[in-house]
């Protein structure tokens, strides 16, 4: 039902309102506040109950907090809206009153609504909502046990009521929420009287353009500022007026509409009103009764102590972590944040009902250190400790890193322990995966400069100047550094042949109609792309120098095909220069030709052979394709460095001393022969792999030169093992570091790469040096 139409009793209700008034005047407690005006309103409308209500915030349930009543009990308890009628709920929500004047007979409502009110022996209700954004905050209720006809005058009275109540009730939480730690014992806010007036709405034509004050009470100006104002106009007042203010009296006048609303204004010193506006008098006077009051303070208040809450929801929220606040004696959770249910797996609700939940997810082993460290905060100490939970939703342990720390009242005292506590499993995961990757990248470093080292020992061998040499390193850096840049990329994919050759024709070659490449392009492992760069450089380097592309007329045909072989997918690929001259083969073996011939059998199980033929070189490289990792990517796990700086050898104690180097990378391995080679020693040939080097051993190694990551796949230690089994002195040289040897090898010497060779020779003197012996020497085996 709707309300009443006919017009109210202004006279009495202004004299309830000022009745109403002088009784909250002195009041500073909501409690009393609700009471007081309870008990005036029922005894004006001399109703049988009048209570107040507050929203429970979940949309289902409203709160009677209080109520007076005539010799009635107490409805004080929480009710649901649905059981009092859909109308009741919608009138609510929108913020209109709703009046029921006759339950029994009202055609309205259901047995069932019907039986809900009998059941609280209710005739007649006027139910006066205040609702904030369309939601409802509050209720006041006025029964009668019979049925009761209501009139507008006691629907504005309840309505008033209902305002000014909450305005009341509001301010004097808000103040007492913000200084909820202050004193135990303190005054209440002051309640604020409400500023009243009379105002006449002006008109040109039929356009409101002012108001007059006609009446103000004492209070009117301590609320606006406006000083003075009975006679006089808003504009002369204050010129600045914002238009909202008389469009809203205006239509109040026009149509006799009462506006309850709270609403601010700029012009007059920012402050925020909550305003009661109704029609006066005849219609065509266009007077209007405004009740209001300055709320600014409340307002600010109240958005302050929203702006905090909102801020710790909003961080609790969307933090990552889970923070949490116990009762210092029982240690039940007052509060947790939403985070619980991804770290610890369970709800904040689960939580809260269950003060054990969290530390039943704690690992047995660890509950006894978390009690601990739970007491040293209700000590008062802040604590960071770190345990292991069992989480039920997946049954995964997780590490857990807590920040405890006590939080303390006005007097000093522990009053609750709170804390932040963090999933720290994926920092130790990534903390372990970044070791890995530091240790790849200083591996891969460590190999680069063996090789680099490797390319300008050889480069210098056959650099006739230093203009020369800096030409030969140049171009075979340049080269390596193209072959880093495709395989860092993508160390796992290595490189298009096509696009390989392409590169380093097109670089160096006369004219783009001086070679032809004939194949279908294929994709090349990683080993066979680094080796192969380095192979076509040098062909394209000696074609520009003294073969084909030296001339005018020379011509490159590069052709390749793939055939199985083996068990795998070889390629053969030609190199044929047409220069239309005799080609002179060169006095003595170069870098080129050393790569060519023996780092492609050497590195990729190949065969590499240079013809030089009358019509020009011809260079045969076969290889299969098989996934061999380069220089350029590895799997391992890294370690520091040992220095080997200051070790002199001179080399006589490895004079006749078989030395047997397996090592994946050619030159690495080419550096260490040449090295033993020039002071006497006899170096056995080279392994790459473990199983050559376990056939290499039948000739009696008397030490060994040992890599690690032989395979590309991290660190072997087979081999070690059976050297040490056999009695076979060794000495790693790898890009790992000592630290990274099993504890069975520890002792083992242990050189990174690139090693000065005089660091190799005084590795291998050690271990051959009767006077020191190597652990890997207490079994020697006999010959």
């Amino acid at each position: 039902m709707s309300n009443p139409e006919d017009e109210p009793n202004h006279e009495r209700l202004q004299a309830y309102l000022l009745a109403l008034s002088d009784a909250l005047r002195s009041l500073h407690d909501p409690v009393a506040i609700q009471e007081t005006a309870q008990r005036l309103l029922a005894e004006w409308l001399d109703a049988d109950r009048v209570a107040y209500a507050e929203d429970v915030g979940d949309g289902v349930h409203v709160q009677v907090t209080r109520d007076w009543t005539r010799g009635l009990p107490s409805l004080a308890g929480r009710f649901r809206y649905a059981d009092y009628g859909e109308e009741l709920t919608e009138a609510l929500r929108s913020g209109h009153s709703l009046v029921r004047s006759d339950i029994a007979s009202d055609p309205g409502m259901s047995l069932e609504e019907k039986q809900a009110h009998q059941v609280l022996g209710l005739g007649a209700t006027l139910n006066v909502p205040l609702a904030r954004n369309g939601a409802p905050i509050a209720i006041l209720a006025v029964h009668f046990t019979a049925a009761h006809s209501f009139t507008a005058e006691e629907v504005a009275m309840a309505e008033a009521t209902a305002e000014r109540t909450w305005a009341a009730v509001e301010r004097a939480q808000a103040e007492a929420a913000l200084r909820q730690n202050e004193e135990k014992y303190r005054e209440l806010f002051n309640s604020m009287d409400q500023g009243y007036c009379i105002i006449q709405v002006l008109y040109e034509g039929r356009q409101a353009v002012d108001w007059r004050f006609l009446e103000v009470n004492p209070a009117f100006e301590r609320h606006n500022g406006l000083h003075d104002a009975a006679g006089k106009t808003m504009r002369e007042l204050e010129p600045g007026i914002e238009r909202k203010w008389i469009d809203t009296y205006a239509h109040v006048a026009e149509t006799g509409e009462s506006l309850r609303f709270e609403e601010g204004s700029d012009a007059l010193g920012h402050r925020i009103f909550d305003l009661y506006a109704f029609r006066i008098g005849r219609p065509h006077e266009r007077k209007v009764a405004v009740l209001f009051q300055d709320v600014t303070q409340s307002r600010q208040a109240e958005a302050a102590l929203r702006a905090s809450e909102e801020r710790f929801r909003q961080f609790a929220g969307a933090s990552s972590d889970v923070l949490w606040i116990r009762q210092v004696d029982t240690l039940a959770l007052e509060f947790i944040s939403q985070a619980s249910q991804s770290v610890f797996g369970i709800s904040p609700e689960a939580a809260l009902a269950d003060a054990e939940a969290l530390l039943r997810t704690i690992v047995p082993e660890d509950r006894a250190d978390v009690s601990l460290n739970l007491e040293a905060v209700r000590a008062g100490k802040a604590v960071v400790h770190e345990y292991r939970i069992l989480r039920p939703t997946d049954h995964a342990i997780r590490w857990i890193r807590s920040t405890g720390f006590p939080i303390f009242d006005a007097e000093g005292w522990v009053d609750r322990v709170a804390g932040i506590s963090t999933d720290i499993t994926d920092v130790r995961q990534a903390t372990d995966r970044q070791g890995v990757l530091l240790s790849e990248l200083q591996h891969r470093v460590r190999n680069v400069m063996a090789v680099i080292r490797g390319i300008a020992a050889r480069s210098a061998d056959t650099a006739g100047t230093v203009e020369n040499y800096a030409s030969l390193l140049s171009g075979r850096l340049t080269t390596l550094a193209r072959v880093q840049s495709v395989l860092t990329r993508n160390p796992d994919s290595g490189a298009s042949l096509r696009t390989l050759i392409e590169e380093e024709v097109v670089a160096q070659a006369p004219q783009q109609d001086r070679f032809e490449l004939l194949g279908d392009d294929i994709g090349l492992p990683p080993k066979a792309t680094e080796v192969l760069a380095l192979a076509i450089h040098e062909l394209v380097t000696n074609a520009v120098k003294y073969g084909a592309f030296s001339g005018d007329t020379g011509f490159v045909s590069v052709e390749w095909q793939t055939a199985p072989r083996d068990g795998a997918e070889w390629l053969l690929l030609d190199w044929i220069e047409r220069s239309g001259e005799a080609v002179t083969p060169p006095g003595r073996r170069g870098f080129g030709s050393e790569l060519i011939e023996s780092r492609i059998p050497y590195e990729l199980s190949g065969i590499g052979r240079l013809e030089f033929l009358p019509s020009g070189l011809h260079c045969r490289l076969e290889f299969p394709l098989v996934n061999r990792p380069s220089i350029f990517q590895t799997n391992a796990p890294r370690p520091p460095a040992e220095d080997h700086a200051g070790k002199e050898s001179k080399g006589g104690g490895l004079a006749h001393k078989r030395i047997l180097v397996v090592d994946d990378d050619y030159y690495a391995a080419a550096e260490v022969v040449s090295a033993v080679t020039r002071i006497g020693a006899h170096p056995l040939d080279p392994c790459e792999n473990a199983e050559e080097a376990h056939r290499a051993l039948r000739h009696n190694p008397d030490a060994v030169v040992l890599d690690l990551n032989l395979g590309g796949d991290g660190p072997d230690f087979g081999l070690a093992r059976t050297l040490r089994a056999s009695g076979i002195p060794f000495v790693f040289l790898t890009g790992y570091d000592q630290a990274m040897l099993p504890p069975d090898l520890a002792a083992t010497p242990c050189l990174q790469k690139p090693a000065d060779p005089q660091a190799v020779i005084a590795a291998l003197l050690d271990l051959l040096s009767p006077a020191t012996p190597s652990p890997s020497k207490n079994h020697r085996r006999p010959r």
